[in-house]
């Protein structure tokens, strides 16, 4: 309100115009300023995110396994770690996924690190396999 003299540091309470603003040829708006809205989650999405939601909905239940190594050196040992996917919805994209890790813990991912785990998964039962 630096139009004012003195200057106001704040809007009084109530319906409350300023001076000036009185003498214009206009009428002063009611109330607070709408609030703007937030934006909205994509709900009507391309054809290609489309398609992105079906392929990670056709991921859920499926096992996926990582392969870490634990100690040093020749010390080294492998462990594998054994998960679930769960599929969140299209409207959590891009991170579409809760892993479920059989130990208890979990932890969201999206799409593309669900295909790596699963091509990694693959990859070690055709070996098993073979």
């Amino acid at each position: 309100m630096r139009c004012l003299v003195p200057q106001l540091s704040t809007v009084p309470f109530g319906q409350w115009v300023c001076p000036k603003c009185v003498e214009l040829p206009r009428e002063a708006p009611e109330g607070p300023a709408p609030a703007r809205p937030a934006p909205a989650a994509v709900l009507f999405s391309n054809a290609a995110t489309r398609r992105r939601d079906k392929e990670a909905a056709d991921l859920h239940g499926k096992r996926v396994l990582w392969v870490g190594y634990v100690g040093r050196g020749r010390e080294k040992e492998r462990v594998e770690y054994w998960g679930e996917l769960v599929f969140r919805g299209p409207l959590e994209r891009p991170r579409y996924f809760w892993l479920e890790w059989d130990g208890g813990a979990a932890e969201s991912i999206s799409l593309v690190e669900a295909k790596k785990m699963l091509a990694t998964t693959e990859a070690l039962r055709s070996q098993k396999r073979g």
